[in-house]
């Protein structure tokens, strides 16, 4: 059988067709594919900056405590009523605050009496003026305010001061965001940080940009030295506009740098396409019944698992042949390929949840304790972790099977699920083992634990037609900001060691642990 001429001219047509929708698709696909990683890295710097806010709330909230702290402190109180009320000298007054509040030694406090004097603090000009200007007749009221200066961005507390029922002003405690808090959070998060006043920028760790640039965002980017970021702007608490502002950045050429590789081989296969079409078009041209017939003999060669020879013969039913048999083998490889993509990324999942309870094991546990540790030791606040055993689990297993073992499992955890705080953390570390980790909490570990185990006293297991009483034994360690945090395993050996106080001593009781670690200075 021969094909006319203007058959095969239909074919090449048909290909020239066929290479066009395939640039077309995969140069939509391609752009597709970078628009959706730009709105993901979108996304994900959002996450990031809600991350960057979380630690400065953090920091706003442990200013209104030390904010407190001094406020409330009887001795100060006195020596600012003398001064207020008395007439009496202010030096004394300074040197009683360097006395009893050096252990503030990275913050800044200001005393302003209710008349706008400025009675401690009068090296930090700045902040004092501030402070004034912010606070209209010095009212007594408490404010969390932000203060733009030459070294960055400051965070201010204030509370008003009472001796009696006379009010004497206002104490403030500032701690300063400047240059090296922008760097170590730039490398603790990964991003980058600007601080602009008035659409120039303040400070950078970006390291080429410079104080008094000009810094706009248009559609979520910021042109910066010729290069395009992702931006996101942090929100500061309680703050007014017209004000500083505190953007977190990402390199667009970054976020883009895995989609280069693929560039390249887009154009790679657009070149191969189309040396494929010519000399397809072209053999097709010269011969076209051989070559279908030599595609016929390869797909059955290929079915059969061998390699494919070309082999001459002729025939009138190619097209719905290879039309049924390229669809069978292109149903076999995508099945084959999505099998093997389940496979490989089952493989590949990290396993961080316990199967039984749902909550977190001990490889969730290891990477939670160090990101908390490192938050603790950066900003001086407490943790508290619990450790609880059910006492007696393999008497219940050896008596009842190991099936009822397993209910005793999850209804010790469904109880302490519904005991801890929303921010508190909950991991199954062994058998009949469970750890409660608490952060931003100096005491109350040992009330915790013990509501726990009253809780779970009065709490029976039903199982079919059994009642069973469930007890543990709890052993708590509180880590405050004056010690340093060790390591989990350490921290577990001695948690394990007060559980074991608490089993010796009759079981169903809370024994705390002993921090034998150096302590910081104050």
């Amino acid at each position: 059988m021969r094909i006319g001429h203007s058959y095969q001219h239909r074919i090449i047509i048909s290909l020239g067709l066929i290479g066009l929708i395939m640039v077309i698709a995969m140069t939509t696909a391609y752009f597709l594919s970078r628009n959706a990683t730009l709105q993901q890295a979108h996304q994900g710097l959002a996450t990031l900056g809600r991350y960057v806010e979380d630690e400065i709330n953090r920091g706003a909230n442990l200013l209104q405590k030390q904010t407190n702290i001094v406020r409330n402190h009887l001795g100060l109180r006195r020596k600012v009523y003398g001064v207020v009320k008395l007439n009496r000298e202010a030096w004394p007054l300074r040197a009683y605050m360097r006395q009893h509040f050096s252990w503030l030694q990275d913050h800044r406090i200001i005393l302003v009496s209710r008349t706008s004097e400025v009675l401690a603090g009068e090296r930090q000009h700045g902040l004092a003026q501030e402070l004034v200007k912010s606070n209209k007749q010095i009212t007594p009221q408490k404010r969390l305010i932000y203060v733009q200066n030459n070294k960055g961005l400051t965070h201010m507390a204030t509370a008003p001061i009472y001796y009696g029922n006379h009010y004497l002003g206002l104490v403030a405690v500032a701690q300063l965001l400047d240059q090296s808090w922008m760097d170590r959070m730039s490398k603790v998060n990964g991003g980058q940080f600007v601080l602009v006043y008035d659409d120039k920028v303040v400070l950078s760790t970006l390291p080429r940009l410079k104080k008094g640039d000009s810094f706009m965002v248009d559609d979520g980017y910021a042109r910066l030295m010729g290069a395009s970021f992702l931006a996101h702007r942090l929100k500061l608490i309680n703050k007014q506009e017209p004000g500083p502002q505190l953007w977190i950045l990402r390199s667009r050429a970054v976020t883009l740098q895995p989609m280069q590789s693929q560039a390249w081989w887009y154009w790679f296969f657009m070149l191969v396409l189309a040396i494929t079409l010519a000399m397809i078009g072209r053999h097709m041209y010269r011969g076209f019944i051989r070559p279908l017939d030599n595609i016929k003999q390869m797909v059955g060669v290929l079915k059969s698992g061998h390699i494919p020879k070309s082999k001459k013969i002729v025939s009138d039913k190619e097209f719905a042949y290879i039309e049924r048999q390229f669809g069978k083998l292109a149903r076999t490889l995508h099945n084959k390929i999505n099998e093997l993509s389940a496979m490989r990324a089952q493989k590949n999942q990290p396993v961080l949840m316990d199967t039984l309870t749902g909550l977190g094991n001990r490889s969730q546990l290891s990477n939670m304790y160090t990101y908390h540790a490192v938050q603790v030791q950066e900003n001086n606040s407490c943790m508290t972790v619990i450790l609880v055993d059910i006492d007696g689990l393999r008497k219940i297993n050896a008596k009842y099977s190991h099936v009822v073992g397993d209910h005793a499992v999850m209804h010790v955890a469904s109880l302490l699920r519904s005991c801890v705080e929303e921010n508190d953390l909950l991991f199954r570390t062994a058998g009949g083992e469970f750890l409660i980790m608490t952060t931003d909490v100096c005491d109350g570990g040992l009330a915790m634990a013990e509501k726990i185990r009253a809780q779970l006293e009065h709490s029976p297991m039903k199982y079919e037609d059994r009642i069973l009483d469930i007890t543990a034994s709890f052993g708590v360690i509180e880590v405050d900001k004056l010690h340093r945090v060790v390591g989990l395993e350490s921290l577990m050996t001695r948690a394990k060691n007060a559980v074991r106080t608490a089993k010796t001593s009759g079981r169903n009781r809370v024994a705390v642990g002993n921090l034998e670690v150096v302590r910081k200075k104050a």
